[in-house]
């Protein structure tokens, strides 16, 4: 579903930019219709799947920067737990229950944010900009680093996983953003907006939706068109 719906949303507009943030191994990088002329970033801290990522990106024919970086809500260096055992668990804030048993590795990297992974002498209001966030946790952060919530540019989307998120940090999502939730049967969505946090967690708690992952966009001016 997850896969479903990045795809869905890279064909849905004429993208500028598509970042993956917690790329891994490219895997949803590749098949990427819809997305030619755009300016792919792949973003993996991990150093061990780097390589898998550029054998990925090559073997596709995929034209992405690969940044060796982490995001977060400021620059700077940030610990990265390694997760050897399953990749894609690896994170600035794991969830030690989930990764019991496996073997991990604590390095420091070197953090960026979404801010300065966009800035590149084009206007931002000129800019449509997709992205993915997959960081086990560490997404409301992620986000904080967006200049204006993403509000200042032309258009922005983003398929971000929230399984690991509570109560707390929906409720801060749910300020800055809508936040739509997907019902796979029906293929259709539902909006939640400021103040519907009891509701987003319903809809959650009541196995309709698509519980992994969620589709935000900023919220609009009074009176502008909803995407």
């Amino acid at each position: 579903t997850t896969l479903r719906l990045w795809r869905d949303l890279v064909r849905s507009r004429p993208w500028t930019h598509v970042v993956d943030v917690g790329a891994n191994y490219g895997e949803m990088l590749v098949d990427l219709e819809g997305a030619a002329g755009a300016t792919i970033l792949a973003v993996e801290p991990n150093p061990h799947v780097r390589r898998h990522l550029e054998r990925t990106l090559r073997e596709a024919g995929v034209p992405a920067t690969i940044v060796p970086k982490a995001v977060s809500d400021a620059e700077g260096r940030l610990p990265l737990t390694i997760d050897r055992t399953w990749s894609g668990m690896s994170a600035v804030h794991g969830d030690p229950a989930e990764t019991a048993g496996h073997r991990l590795e604590t390095i420091e990297v070197e953090a960026t944010t979404l801010r300065a992974l966009l800035h590149d002498g084009a206007p931002d209001a000129a800019k449509r900009v997709l992205l993915k966030v997959d960081v086990e946790g560490h997404e409301p952060a992620v986000l904080r680093g967006l200049p204006l919530s993403g509000a200042g540019y032309a258009e922005l989307a983003a398929l971000v996983e929230i399984r690991h998120l509570g109560p707390t940090d929906l409720s801060l999502l749910l300020r800055a953003f809508d936040v739509d939730l997907f019902d796979p049967q029906a293929g259709t969505f539902a909006r939640f907006g400021a103040g519907g946090l009891d509701a987003l967690l319903a809809a959650l708690e009541g196995g309709r939706f698509h519980r992994e992952d969620a589709v935000l966009r900023p919220r609009p001016a009074i009176g502008a068109p909803r995407a």
